[in-house]
């Protein structure tokens, strides 16, 4: 059976949804990234920065090989 991927679209959404639980404490962090997986197989990284106005912001998801 063919693996199923998720649109780009979709998978940043998700990231945006879930990236407040890994948001480190530490006040003087710039970045951060944490991994995640779509049913049924697919998992990723998101990884953001913090912009000039201290808000974080989505830099990348990109997929990533399980085995």
């Amino acid at each position: 059976m063919a693996k199923q991927t998720s649109s780009k679209e979709h998978v940043e959404a998700v990231a945006q949804t879930i990236m407040s639980g890994f948001i480190p404490k530490d006040p003087e962090a710039t970045s951060f990234s944490f991994h995640f997986t779509l049913p049924p197989d697919s998992h990723y990284q998101a990884s953001y920065l913090l912009n000039e106005k201290r808000e974080w912001q989505l830099s990348s998801v990109v997929p990533v090989e399980r085995d």
